[in-house]
């Protein structure tokens, strides 16, 4: 998509332009301009206001919408990501994040997206790579953050977390060559969360209304537009192969009743035969003790 078309989209969804009048105003199908409003979020240039309403309404974020080449190459990838649907069957990957300290710095970036202090320390963002750096200044340290966006998985069978960490030492080693850094001790932060979609009609409801907390550190909420049971990753996947799991056990529990039903008919068989020789013996026993005794031959006999 071109940028005009971005632009436009931008300005329409920032001006309270309901979806349906954008797709009128630019030619484009609902498909398309979904697939663009999307995408807007999720780099975030958009923020939805209207909540669950079916109609959705937008405003503009602090992050200045440019519309140079780079953006709208950025945007067009964004959109093709999301040309899956986003619910049914999927896992999704959230608040991945790494970090590196900072040795030595070569060349600043020339702008910062945004900057933040809390507790003594100074945080620069910056947009770059489809990832968000982040360094943070301390008062005798420097720290560069890495959070890159969330993995949605349509094989939720599927485990990326090694793949992402790959990807994330390219992305970093990418920044440190672009501004001549001197890192060290790369390391995942933790905080990293999974989420599964809620198919049940009423726990969809549910959520929908409110957000539910549960002990071991777990939610169920709608904070993504979708209902999801999030917590994390280990806590999920033990979930999700819970249902192997117990298809495994009742096979074992089958083969287990078969076996014992085997077991079962070799012990009536047994019981059978020990039966049988029972009577024999019997049968012997009496045929031995019914004939008469033989005279002792050690009397004398006249």
């Amino acid at each position: 998509m071109k940028a005009r078309l971005w632009t436009r989209i931008y300005y329409l969804a920032t001006a309270g332009v309901p979806a349906k009048k954008i797709c009128n105003y630019t030619g484009l199908d609902k498909g398309q301009v979904s697939h663009a409003i999307k995408a807007l979020l999720d780099l975030g240039f958009l923020q939805c206001t209207s909540g669950q309403s079916q109609t959705k309404f937008y405003v503009a974020t602090s992050k200045v919408f440019s519309g140079d080449t780079q953006l709208v190459e950025n945007l067009n990838q964004q959109s093709k990501k999301r040309a899956k649907p986003y619910g049914g069957r999927y896992k999704r990957y959230h608040g991945i994040t790494f970090k590196a300290d900072i040795i030595k710095w070569g060349i600043l970036p020339e702008k910062w997206d945004k900057i933040s202090q809390a507790n003594a320390t100074r945080f620069y963002y910056l947009e770059e790579n489809n990832a968000t750096f982040i360094r943070c200044k301390g008062k005798w340290e420097d720290t560069l953050k890495m959070h890159i966006p969330d993995v949605i998985l349509h094989e939720i069978e599927k485990d990326p977390r090694k793949n992402i960490q790959h990807e994330a030492r390219l992305l970093m080693g990418k920044f440190q060559v672009h501004y001549n850094l001197r890192l060290k001790n790369f390391v995942k932060c933790p905080g990293e969360s999974c989420g599964i979609v809620i198919r049940d009609p009423k726990l969809v409801k549910l959520v929908q209304e409110k957000t539910i907390k549960l002990d071991n550190g777990c939610e169920m909420d709608c904070s993504h537009n979708t209902p999801e049971f999030e917590g994390p990753p280990d806590i999920m996947d033990e979930l999700l192969l819970s249902p192997k799991r117990l298809d495994t056990v009742e096979s074992e529990l089958i083969e287990i009743k078969e076996s014992l039903s085997s077991i079962t008919i070799m012990i009536k068989e047994t019981n059978s035969t020990i039966r049988e020789l029972s009577n024999i013996v019997n049968e012997l026993k009496n045929e031995l003790f019914s004939q008469p005794k033989r005279p002792d031959e050690r009397i004398d006999v006249t």
